[in-house]
């Protein structure tokens, strides 16, 4: 939890634009958003107590019930889980829910519709993170094709395989591969072509590493009763990279030491040329030879962000 906190707070603009309509609004029903930023004040005037963390932790807890025990829990779920509920009570009611489009034909009216959507500024959770993911699948015996346009917070990206950076994940996560399923024009089993794209990159980029596996599949990485094994694969985390239209910029990381059953997090961000690691209530500067470490031969890395910067 303080982890994803820190990370979150550090984005200056995106506070401030949260603290607006937090500020300015009469509504009384901004419970997690009245948590986040009381509990950033706090961390501000550093007058925080273990006691409030617990008390915004079962605030959470309430509407997602996997947060409630005294567990490790995991700190991708719970980033995801306090954005979208950030969303729901800050977005501006006249765009309606996060819309998912489903087309058969060019689905350029649709994409178009969905880029207002965002530039709208549904919440400042769809401007700051918005994606938008296209899903297109092909019938490999009759060409039916079905495309699908929806908005995700962050991107999931798998760490084992042959890539070794960042970039090279990101890229190969969103490759062509085939699927089976029911073909709707054909109305039996067939195979298909699955391209999942990248339409529109977020201005802060959250690409989340899936280092666990579970015995068959990646769904629910802290179910019980599974065996779970975690990947300590060494990941080259790119400084910067330039993908859509904008070059991205490494400023912070949520790295995760342990196993599923205990472990500890901690989050690493760049202020100016320094990286400063903020492990629970300690802060501390990383000498160059830990920063050398952190970037290039990184195994305990677990949630990234990067920043945006517009290409002239």
């Amino acid at each position: 939890m303080n982890s994803v906190l820190q990370m979150l707070y550090k984005l200056e603009q995106f506070m401030l634009d949260i603290d607006e309509i937090y500020t300015n609004s009469k509504e009384n029903s901004f419970l997690i958003t009245y948590y986040f930023m009381e509990t950033f004040y706090l961390m501000n005037n550093q007058e925080m107590k273990p006691e409030w963390l617990n008390q915004f932790r079962q605030v959470i807890s309430s509407q997602f019930p996997q947060f409630k025990l005294n567990e490790q829990q995991d700190a991708q779920e719970f980033l995801l889980a306090l954005l979208d509920m950030l969303h729901e009570e800050l977005r501006n009611p006249k765009c309606g829910k996060m819309p998912i489009f489903e087309f058969q034909q060019d689905g350029q009216v649709m994409l178009t519709s969905l880029v207002s959507y965002l530039e709208f500024e549904n919440s400042p959770i769809t401007k700051h993170f918005g994606n938008i993911i296209r899903t297109q699948i092909i019938c490999q015996s009759c060409n039916y094709s079905n495309n699908k346009l929806e908005i995700a917070f962050s991107l999931l990206i798998n760490v084992e395989g042959s890539k070794n950076t960042v970039l090279e994940m990101l890229q190969q996560s969103f490759n062509k591969e085939v699927v089976k399923m029911k073909c709707p024009k054909c109305e039996l089993e067939k195979k298909f072509i699955k391209q999942t794209t990248v339409i529109k990159y977020s201005e802060q980029l959250i690409i989340c590493l899936n280092r666990y596996r579970i015995p068959g599949g990646l769904i629910d990485r802290w179910l019980n009763g599974n065996e779970i094994q975690k990947s300590t694969k060494q990941i080259t985390l790119n400084n910067k990279f330039i993908i859509g239209q904008s070059e991205k910029t490494l400023i912070g990381i949520v790295d995760h030491s342990g196993n599923k059953d205990k472990g500890h997090y901690r989050y690493f961000h760049l202020s100016g040329n320094d990286w400063v690691c903020f492990n629970d209530a300690k802060i501390n500067l990383l000498c160059e030879q830990s920063i050398q470490k952190l970037i290039h031969q990184n195994e305990t890395s677990y949630i990234l962000l990067y920043s945006q910067q517009q290409q002239q």
